[in-house]
């Protein structure tokens, strides 16, 4: 439960997931309603899982109260499965510090207000009305335009949230200037089918109260303090302990330096992502192996691609070559991204992030975890440096990073 809805996590076991089909809340203590706000149905790996929320209950609702949830008959099940689930959503209340925010601007015609923050273990919601010649609400806006702001630059964008409430990732620290930043969008009218979309100008920066030092509420820390004292202190040690524990001959082709807390980051100690091919080629085939590399070595699965007796050789001629070759440079890059104004390691960490270097050709690569747009590139050729100009990132197109 939260201060907005209450939410249900469920799987049923053999039950194969058809689509449509959900549990739904058709009861809060024996009152029929229809109350389930939406939620997800799918595939698990045992079965049929999903989600269903209401806001009939919320963590301001006092004692037990009970749900009655229904699976209606589907597949195997010969009747509707009834299940009456008491609840006290009260008792997560302690998990919410609520901080009052008395905030109201208009611009060109356009008024936002907004009444309240609260803060959760993984999440800061943010209150908001609007109020126009017509009711509006927010339309298909991106992190340039509606995002949470630490230290001045770092961006944290918004993961929606319910209606009236602007949900964002709770990052590990909420700094002194921290803002709810919206920029120039569009605003559409509730009747969309009739109404055009309206522009409005921005943008409107909202400081954010700061929360109490409470251990309820303190943010969950997805990096954990991390003993790297058995860490590989370089990538030819990293390779020769997979080496030693593999039967079969691999060649190194690439890396990855993976930060994945401060401690690791100030002693250079990374994990290493090792992408290693089998010395021999099948039916015009070549096996590509990962293994991760911390204090212990972790087989991440084979792929089987397309590869040439020849180029198998030329990777055999210059295993040495492209081992020496491959620097770990990330806190050469993150030094040169600094002297630019931004300060890589300390926004990887603030957002709980690790921090990733890589080679991408000529350029080595910053970016946060594995999905993150590049964050700054160095050129081992030219000695360029380019850096995005907030934590959205840069794109890559035709072997150059081009900044947004």
């Amino acid at each position: 439960a939260n201060p907005y809805e209450i939410g249900i996590f469920y799987s049923i076991d053999g039950l194969v997931y058809e689509p449509g089909c959900g549990i739904t809340i058709t009861e809060v203590n024996g009152e029929k309603r229809k109350l389930s706000n939406g939620g997800y149905a799918g595939s698990g790996p045992d079965g049929h899982v999903g989600t269903v929320t209401a806001d009939i209950l919320t963590t301001a609702s006092e004692g037990e109260h009970t749900l009655t949830l229904v699976l209606p008959q589907v597949g195997v099940l010969s009747s509707d499965i009834v299940i009456d689930l008491k609840v006290n959503p009260a008792s997560f209340r302690h998990l919410y510090q609520i901080k009052e925010l008395h905030y109201e601007e208009t611009i060109s015609g356009v008024t936002i207000k907004s009444n309240r923050v609260i803060y959760a273990p993984a999440d800061i919601w943010v209150d908001f009305s609007i109020i126009g010649e017509k009711p509006v609400s927010f339309y298909d806006f991106s992190i340039d335009e509606i995002y949470l702001t630490m230290d001045g630059k770092t961006k944290i964008a918004t993961t929606g949230g319910v209606p009236g409430v602007f949900r964002f990732p709770r990052p590990n620290k909420v700094t002194d200037d921290a803002k709810l930043v919206i920029n120039n969008t569009y605003l559409d009218p509730l009747d969309r089918y009739t109404e055009n979309l309206v522009a409005i100008e921005g943008p409107w920066e909202i400081p954010l109260p700061l929360p109490d030092d409470s251990s309820a509420t303190e943010p969950i820390t997805y990096t954990e303090p991390i003993d790297v004292s058995q860490y590989f202190a370089s990538l030819k040690e990293a390779l020769d302990a997979v080496m030693a524990q593999e039967a079969k001959e691999f060649y190194f082709e690439s890396a990855i330096f993976d930060y994945r807390s401060p401690a690791a980051y100030e002693q250079k100690l990374p994990v290493y992502i090792l992408l290693l091919r089998e010395g021999k080629i099948t039916d015009g085939m070549s096996a590509t192996k990962v293994y991760e590399v911390a204090e212990d070595i972790t087989d991440h699965g084979e792929t089987m691609i397309p590869f040439s007796l020849e180029g198998l050789e030329v990777l055999q001629q210059k295993q040495t070559e492209r081992i020496e070759a491959c620097l770990d440079r990330t806190h050469e890059v993150v030094a040169l991204a600094k002297a630019q104004g931004r300060d890589l390691a300390e926004e990887s960490f603030l957002l709980g992030n690790s921090l990733k270097g890589y080679y991408n050709g000529d350029w080595f690569i910053i970016s946060f975890n594995e999905s993150s747009m590049p964050q700054a590139a160095y050129n081992i050729v030219t000695n360029e440096v380019i850096v995005a100009a907030d934590n959205t990132g840069m794109s890559f197109s035709d072997g150059q990073p081009v900044k947004k």
